[in-house]
Formats: C-alpha cells, structure tokens, sequence
C-alpha cells in the first residue's frame, strides 16, 4: 500500500502475500477489499492483466458492505485500465464512469481530476466525440495535480481532434507543440504531430518525422498504423496497405485476440471460484441454521412447560381475586345503598328544614307588609292616624331613598348567607333596582306592598316578579333552588 500510494511499482508477491491470506479469511469487507486491491496491483505490475483483473473483481464483490468510497474508486480505476490496455472500451467507458462517480462521493478532488481525463479518453476511444470534447473541456479547466498526465491528456485530446468527424490539423498542432515543450511526446504523440501536418498540406514535414521514427522506434507496431493512414492520405495507397496489413496481423492476431482471451478466462475462473466459495457459504448457512432452528425449539418447549405453569398458577390468584373483588363489590353496593338512602333522607330533612326557615324569616317581615298595606289603604282617617306612627316606624327600615334600600339590601344579604351576593354573580346583566325588587320578594312583600314601594303598577310587579322567576329557574347554578324556595 505506502509503495503504491508513492507511485513505486512493484513486482515482489511476498510484499502483499501475508496481509492478503490473513484479511482474505479473517478481515472485514474493507480489509478483504483493499487485499483483493493490492493483489491485483502487483499482478498488474507482473503485466499479468488477467490475473490482475481476477483479484480487481474480488475486491469488488463484497462492495456494498464497503463505506471507503476511495478504495471502490481506485478498484473501479484498476479495472477500467486493464479492460483499456485490451481494448474493450464498452467495460473500460462502464468501469471509469463508476470510478469517477465513488471519487465524487470520497471527495477525492485528485482522484476526480484523474478519473475525469481518463474518461473523456474512454468516450474518444467509443467514438463519442461530443462526450470527449465535453469531458476534455472540463478536465482541463481543473487545477493541474500532476503535469506530466496533463501532457499526456493533452496528446490524447489532440488524438480525439484528429480522428473526429471534423479534424481540425490547426487546433491538432498547436496542442502537440504546447505538450512537446513541456513533455517529450511519445512515438504515438509524434505520429499524431506527422499526420496533422500532412492533413494541413506540409507532406514533406510528414516525412521527415515518419522517416526519424523509424530509425529511432525501428518496426513499431503504432507506428506502422499511422504510417498506413499518412500514406493513404497522401494517396500512396500500396504502401499504405502493406503498413496496414502488418499492422493487424500483428496486433488482432497476437495482441487483440490473447488479451481478450485471457480476459474471458480471467472471468471464468473468477465464476468459477465465487461459485464454489457461494456453496460452501451455502452449507454452512444451513448448517448455521439448523443449529439455530434446533435451539430454538428447545428453547420454546422450554418457555411453553414454564408459561404452563405460571398459567396454572396465575389462574388460581386470578379466582381468589375474583371472588375477593365480588364480595367487596356486594359490600360496596351494599354500603352504597346505605349511604343512599341517608343522604335522601338528610336532603329531605334539610328542604323541610330549609322551606321552614323561609316561611320563618317571611313572617319577620309579614307585620311591616301588613303595616305598609294599612297605611296604603283607604280606611278612615282616625284610625289610620292611629298606625301612622307605628307604619312610619317600621317603614322607616325600608325606606323609599337608595341608601335605605341599600342598608336593607345588605341587612337580608348577611341575614340570607349572601342571597344577593350570589344573585349577583348569577344574574350579571341585571341592574340595582331589579335587585332591590328581588330583595322586596325574598321577604316576602305582597305585590301592591312592592307596588307602593317601587312606584311600578301592580300588573308590572307580578309580570317583572314572572319573568325573574323564570330567568332564574333557568340558571345553571347550584343556589338555583335556594333563590327559589324564597322566590314564591
């Protein structure tokens, strides 16, 4: 992992063999996962791409239960490469975009620049030259992490420009030319720069960089297909197909053919292996859970034989409960009954006693009712001189003035256990004088007595007398029956 992460290829297998036998069988999906990485690593360093991509797609399997987002980019990342270097773009373009995607989710801003200039590469080599040129775009407006796989981009990008729809030999250039100063270009590099200059007419530049080529890189396989696309464009069309011919010989026969073979077994032997690990797992899933089913069981007959027997036992707590509770609910009615019965009769002792406590304290005032009713009367003078001084005394408790009345108001208030007071607090729209009036009925004054005092016809009296009684049997209070036992 440190030679890797410090760019240090390595071919050494014992350098990773301990750490991946132990988290292979004893790790956690991470640690199995990042073993199968750096299996696949070395094996890839050995160039054993089908190894390396046996050991890449391990590490793959358990990657849902990964939370390392970065160790599923650089998997992710390894895979694409390989499927590159056998040229199998469809799997190449499918495993960058997902390394590109888990590198967003890490926020691996390096990773996302690498990732993104190896995919605009990958939709190049799938012939989607918009997506290339997007994707080129982007990259290239990013902060540059590394210069020399900037170059490199550079030159891959100058590719797409000079094998898409529309090349441009100009823009093709002007790229190689900015890369070569920072960077020697590759023989491929060199050859893009040669066909570009052969596409913008300068054929003898062409062939002077063709002819140091092959002096230099000798019977170069990449060479000899752009040396079949200049020849063709400058028309030499049997030199052209001699390059060509070797060409594919050379790389469908030898190196398209093996590498994509070796692939396919590289995948057959991984099936091959998860299939067998899967039925172990499987047996011993079933073993697990026939151990389990059978603990189990025990464990439920035993909690049936122990729920039996409180069961008994809670039935048997449950009659005696019962039956306590029904004697002490027959005592209960009973009691009830009881207690019934004596409030009935205290509650009709204490109306009885409540009605003779009203007719006694009427009959206070029934001497001045009779007085004011002489004295209101038409008798003969004489004698009405003769309870002149008598009525005036007693009237005298009453009088006709407001602080009379209210000195009388107060006098049967606190007589009364403050009947007005509570009058009051029931009847809060009503105003003083219709208190006043209530006062005159609860002693019990005679409609033409209240007459005299209110100044109110008589008729009025009893229809004012009417409509109180009625708004207060109304109320919905608890002295409702009280004001009406001395409202007669």
């Amino acid at each position: 992992m440190a030679l890797d992460k410090n760019y240090i290829d390595t071919t050494d297998m014992g350098v990773i063999a301990p750490a991946f036998d132990y988290f292979s069988r004893h790790g956690n999906p991470a640690d199995k996962m990042a073993a199968c990485f750096y299996q696949g690593v070395i094996h890839q360093n050995r160039k054993e791409d089908d190894r390396a991509l046996y050991y890449y797609s391990m590490a793959l399997e358990d990657s849902s239960a990964v939370r390392d987002n970065r160790c599923k980019e650089l998997v992710n990342s390894a895979i694409s490469n390989v499927y590159s270097r056998s040229h199998n773009s469809p799997q190449e373009l499918k495993y960058a975009l997902d390394a590109l995607k888990y590198g967003r989710m890490a926020g691996d801003s390096v990773g996302i620049w690498s990732e993104t200039g190896h995919l605009a590469a990958c939709y190049a080599n799938m012939h989607m030259w918009d997506d290339a040129e997007r994707t080129y775009n982007e990259f290239f407006s990013m902060p540059v992490y590394d210069s020399l796989t900037y170059y490199r981009r550079k030159v891959n990008h100058a590719k797409a420009i000079l094998l898409g729809p529309q090349p441009d030999a100009k823009r093709c250039i002007g790229i190689l030319e900015e890369a070569a100063r920072h960077n020697p270009l590759s023989v491929e590099g060199y050859c893009l720069y040669a066909a570009a200059l052969q596409l913008s007419g300068n054929e003898q530049a062409a062939d002077i960089i063709i002819g140091q080529l092959e002096s230099m890189a000798g019977d170069n396989e990449i060479l000899k297909l752009w040396r079949y696309r200049i020849r063709k464009s400058q028309g030499r069309y049997k030199e052209a197909l001699a390059n060509l011919e070797s060409s594919l010989a050379a790389q469908d026969s030898i190196v398209t053919k093996a590498l994509y073979q070796s692939l396919l077994q590289a995948q057959q032997a991984f099936l091959m292996a998860d299939t067998a690990r899967l039925k172990n797992e499987n047996a011993l899933e079933k073993q697990r859970i026939t151990f389990i089913v059978i603990i189990a069981l025990l464990a439920i007959a035993s909690l049936v034989l122990l729920y039996e027997r409180k069961r008994n036992h809670l039935n048997r707590k449950i009659e005696q409960l019962t039956s306590l509770s029904l004697e002490s609910q027959r005592m209960l009615e009973l009691q009830n009954a009881q207690s019934e019965t004596e409030l009935k009769q205290k509650e009709a002792a204490l109306l009885a006693l409540r009605k003779e406590f009203a007719s006694m304290y009427k009959a206070q005032y029934k001497t001045l009712n009779d007085l004011c009713a002489a004295y209101w009367s038409p008798i003969k003078r004489d004698k009405k001189e003769m309870i002149y001084e008598e009525a005036l005394r007693q009237i005298s408790v009453i009088g006709q003035d407001v602080d009379s009345q209210n000195k009388f108001m107060a006098i049967v208030n606190q007589s009364l256990d403050g009947i007005i007071d509570k009058l009051k607090e029931d009847l809060p729209d009503r105003q003083k004088r219709d208190f006043r009036f209530l006062v005159l009925l609860i002693v019990g004054f005679d409609a033409k007595t209240i007459a005299n005092l209110t100044g109110y016809a008589v008729g009025t009296v009893y229809t004012k007398k009417n409509r109180l009684k009625a708004e207060i049997s109304a109320l919905d209070s608890p002295n409702r029956d009280f004001y009406l036992e001395y409202i007669d």
